[in-house]
Parts: structure tokens; sequence; C-alpha cells
């Protein structure tokens, strides 16, 4: 979507690289989209080509492969689509193995065990965590949180990408779909879209803890941690690690949503507060 952290990190390291990027992204909210928010207006500050489409998640990789076809015809350059192969996906996520190894490292070093990570993932991010918990035989309940909804069978993904990373770092293992937790029912009405849940678990988020959440993924993630907490999932004595991936900067964009204008007092003779 506009407010994608992909492409907006992607665009910033093609820069590094010296690499042209192009960016093809949907519009989930219509004509509010179009104001120039959040991770819009940073992937316009890389320098990408951005075009938005009228469409969904699934068209967009229709466009990249006709943009592809012209720009070799077109410039005689080699283009690559990001994602678009098994190979890119698990390479990717290796990543997020690397992070799975270092958290372990670090709760090792705090001597403080977890017992259930819960994080925003359809694919990538959670598959390169299952790899590390795996691997070091952890023992982490990973949960994840289908931001996308129902567009992504995110169990499936993820169990390929899982397997693939197996392959490629030559580990003798691999992981069954039944392995995998992932809930994609907190995400409100759709990708790129804020839920009502998700809004209220970044405000609580903010006012209890000073962080903040994204409205696209991270939100949505916490939604789904707060409601089990709820829910009494969790016995006291069970540590659970909330894997915050960023994206905050996105939250501008959605600020109308909040509508926190009553909060907001302005007086050119005096300041006042209204207490509760």
């Amino acid at each position: 979507s506009i407010q994608s952290n992909y492409t907006r990190q992607l665009a910033f390291a093609c820069n590094k690289l010296g690499l042209e990027t192009f960016l093809f992204l949907f519009n989930p909210k219509g004509e509010k989209d179009y104001s120039i928010q959040g991770n819009l207006f940073l992937d316009l500050l890389s320098g990408a080509h951005v075009k938005i489409i009228k469409s969904d998640l699934l068209h967009i990789t229709k466009c990249c492969e006709k943009l592809k076809e012209e720009l070799s015809i077109k410039t005689g350059k080699k283009i690559h689509i990001m994602r678009s192969t098994e190979e890119d996906l698990a390479l990717e996520a290796i990543g997020y193995t690397n992070c799975g190894l270092e958290l372990y490292k670090q709760l090792n070093e705090l001597q403080i065990p977890a017992d259930y990570l819960y994080v925003s993932s359809a694919d990538t991010t959670q598959a390169g965590l299952v790899v590390a918990n795996k691997y070091i035989d952890a023992g982490w309940k990973i949960v994840g949180v289908n931001a996308t909804g129902t567009i992504i069978d995110a169990k499936s993904n993820i169990t390929k990408i899982s397997n693939n990373i197996f392959k490629i770092l030559g580990l003798k293992t691999n992981i069954r779909v039944e392995e995998i937790v992932n809930f994609s029912e907190y995400a409100g009405e759709g990708y790129g879209l804020m839920s009502p849940e998700g809004k209220k678990a970044i405000e609580i988020v903010a006012k209890t803890e000073s962080i903040i959440l994204d409205p696209v993924y991270s939100g949505k993630a916490m939604a789904c941690l707060i409601d089990h907490i709820n829910k009494g999932k969790f016995s006291k004595k069970e540590n659970v690690v909330f894997i915050h991936t960023g994206g905050f900067s996105a939250i501008y964009a959605f600020s109308d949503e909040f509508d926190y204008s009553n909060n907001l007092i302005i007086d050119d003779k005096k300041i006042f507060f209204h207490i509760k």
C-alpha cells in the first residue's frame, strides 16, 4: 500500500547501492491516500519513481512485469523485480533469522526466558524467526498477525519460506504448516487500513509505554496481543516479547482518523486545560 514500510526501506537501500527504484503502490483509502504524508512522502524524498494504481495488492505483480519488459527493451539494463522469486523471499527472511539469534543472545544475557514472540507478519518476518527458533531450539511460541487479512495465505507462505531458508543455509530440518501460528482476524477492513482495535492499541501503548506503533502493521499485532491478554491466554509466570517492526512514520498519514482536534486548545489570551 501507499504506507508500505517495505517500499520505503527498499528505496533508500537502493540509493546506497546506486540503483534506480520504481514503486507501484495501491491506495486502499481512496482519495485520502493521495495526501503526501508518512511513508509516501519518504518514498518521494528518496527520489524513487512512484506510481499509484487503483487496484489491489495482487495486480501490482502484473504492473511490475510489464514495466520490466518495457525498461529492458528501452534501456538494455538488467531489471529485477523484488520479492518475485522464492529465493528472493528466503534471502529477505534470513534478516529476521539474524534478528531471532540476536534476540536469543540478549535474552540470555539478561537471564529472561521468553515464552512467546508476537509480531506482525504474513510471510518473511515470521519465517525468519521460525527458522531461528528451530535452529537454536529456543522453545518460543511465535504468534504472527497477518495485517493483509485474507489476501495472503500467511501460514502456507511462512511454511514455504522457512523451508527454503533451511535449504539455503544447509540445515537438515523442516517446518510443517501445522506448526505455524498466525491470525488474520485482526486486519480489520483490510491491508493498509487502520482497524478500530489497532487504533486503540496504538493509543494505549503511546500513553503507557511512550512507544509509537504504526496503523498498518504493528498496531494490529499489538491489538492481537492485548486481546489475548484480556482473554487470559498467558500465566503470570510467562514472558511475552513483542517485536516492533518499525514504520511509525506512517502514522502521520492517519492523523485525521485519530481526530485530536478537540484536544488542541488555541487561545491568544490565555492557555487553559480541562482536567478530568
